[in-house]
């Protein structure tokens, strides 16, 4: 059972996740900081199976403003600002494969111009957020500041943002922006990298890419992290799953049974939920040959954190892994988020390991 809250407003957290997540290794200021806001409440969802989708839409709204208003706090919003004394920013707008626009957030060094770049995409479960919220102005630009540059994709979400663009809107908007990046004459080599919903998109970007052509000649690597590639048919049964973590780490950030929901409004089409560009662990072997070398990254306190490890075998079977990090004491995509309860370090620390993946010798 979960205790009152001392924050006026703020669900009180779940005694038994909180200390489930100390035994397991969470450092307190970030225990301390999640607890605060809310992050391991019990707050009930008006949610269930028969659930319509525009009732789905309607709730993910609300989830959204919150999240919002958490990646854009002050303390954020400054440590994001303050990168921009080394890192040069401009915002653009390319059209889709769609014929839609594309809006695209460049950061790079100020005094000289990189031949590496990494095409960031944002996490949100493909369902929700922004390239622009603070949080993630603040990761691309550390990567930008380490010598590299770096376009994020704000690509059409499949319920935020009011955009309602299912599967495969987000994949389509993807694939256009790495065609854009790729043929800068300035650009030499790529690395597609992204966490949650847009590891599930970088995934699916080189797969789609690869088919296609696209970029060939400069995707020399991809990133995932804490990688959300289940998708409704293994979620819609998280119980029985062969996945430990779904159950072990429910509620520590993600409840389970609220996944599927936002899957749905991604891919509303049952057909799709098998489908390897969509939903990445079920990508064919020939799908899986066709993707660059990769660095994997995961979150041990997480529900995706087995779902991520399953991928990287079959990554590693077909030869194309660099790496695996198990991130030890951390919740779901953490390295992105720490700023928000000023754990800068976190962030910066992990943002070396990306850009020097990226930044490697091929």
């Amino acid at each position: 059972m979960s205790e009152e809250s001392n924050i006026a407003g703020i669900p009180a957290p779940n005694k038994k996740v909180v200390q489930y997540m100390k035994d397991h290794g969470m450092p307190t200021r970030i225990l301390e900081g999640m607890s605060a806001i809310g992050w391991f409440s019990d707050i009930p969802s008006p949610l269930n199976p028969n659930s319509t989708l525009a009732e789905i839409h309607e709730y993910v709204a609300l989830t959204e403003t919150g999240s919002d208003s958490i990646f854009n706090l002050p303390n954020v919003m400054t440590y994001a600002n303050n990168l921009l004394e080394e890192v040069k920013e401009e915002e653009i707008a390319i059209k889709g494969v769609d014929g839609n626009d594309i809006p695209i957030i460049i950061n790079s060094p100020k005094h000289f111009t990189p031949k590496k770049a990494i095409l960031f995409i944002h996490g949100g479960g493909m369902c929700v957020l922004s390239a622009k919220g603070g949080t993630y102005r603040a990761w691309t630009r550390l990567l930008a500041k380490d010598g590299l540059i770096v376009a994020s994709v704000d690509f059409r979400n499949s319920s935020g943002n009011g955009a309602r663009a299912p599967f495969p809107a987000g994949l389509n908007d993807c694939v256009s922006a790495l065609k854009w990046l790729s043929d800068r004459e300035e650009v030499e080599e790529i690395t597609v990298h992204g966490e949650s919903g847009g590891a599930n998109l970088t995934i699916a970007t080189c797969v789609r890419a690869a088919k296609q052509g696209i970029a060939q000649d400069k995707v020399t690597g991809a990133a995932p992290w804490a990688p959300y590639i289940a998708g409704p048919a293994v979620w819609g049964n998280w119980e029985k799953a062969d996945f430990p973590s779904l159950r072990d780490h429910n509620g520590a950030g993600i409840p389970v049974d609220q996944l599927i929901y936002y899957a749905k409004t991604y891919t509303p089409n049952k057909a799709d939920w098998k489908t390897g560009e969509a939903w990445p662990l079920w990508l064919k072997d020939e799908e899986i040959e066709l993707l660059p070398p990769m660095s994997m990254h995961v979150n041990d306190l997480e529900t995706l954190r087995d779902e991520g490890i399953a991928f990287y075998k079959r990554l590693a079977q077909a030869g194309k892994i660099v790496s695996l990090q198990n991130h030890l004491g951390t919740t779901h995509a953490l390295h992105v988020y720490a700023p928000i309860f000023n754990a800068f370090d976190i962030t910066e620390l992990s943002a070396k390991a990306i850009s020097a993946f990226a930044l490697r010798n091929n």
